[in-house]
């Protein structure tokens, strides 16, 4: 899973998160099993990426005609993304970003 650390005590970019660590390369680790705080969610978007609104377009079009590509466009390229505040046990915190799938995946390492 990624997480794009936007301010904080870290260096900003993308992180990948795996085995509860979260690490970027050239800038070490950030150890969040077991070390996180706190969590709280600042903002919740819903998000159209352009190439899956497209891409589900085309294929409605080819499977219903005119309708198909109205229905592709409005359904397509969904994603929903989460602002958050990780807060550490040692103090250092962090805004971040990331699908809110994996905003879960993280709220299950704070236990």
């Amino acid at each position: 899973m990624k997480i794009k650390i936007l301010a904080g005590d870290f260096i900003k970019g993308e992180y990948d998160v795996f085995f509860g660590s979260a690490s970027r390369f050239g800038s070490g680790e950030i150890q969040l099993e077991g070390n996180i705080d706190s969590l709280e969610i600042v903002t919740e978007e819903n998000k159209k990426k352009i190439a899956g609104t497209l891409g589900a377009g085309v294929v409605g079009g080819l499977l219903f005609g005119p309708l198909g590509v109205l229905g592709g466009w409005l359904v397509g390229g969904k994603k929903k993304e989460v602002t958050f505040i990780c807060i550490l046990k040692d103090g250092k915190k962090f805004l971040g970003i990331t699908k809110n799938k994996n905003y879960q995946k993280l709220l299950a390492l704070s236990f």
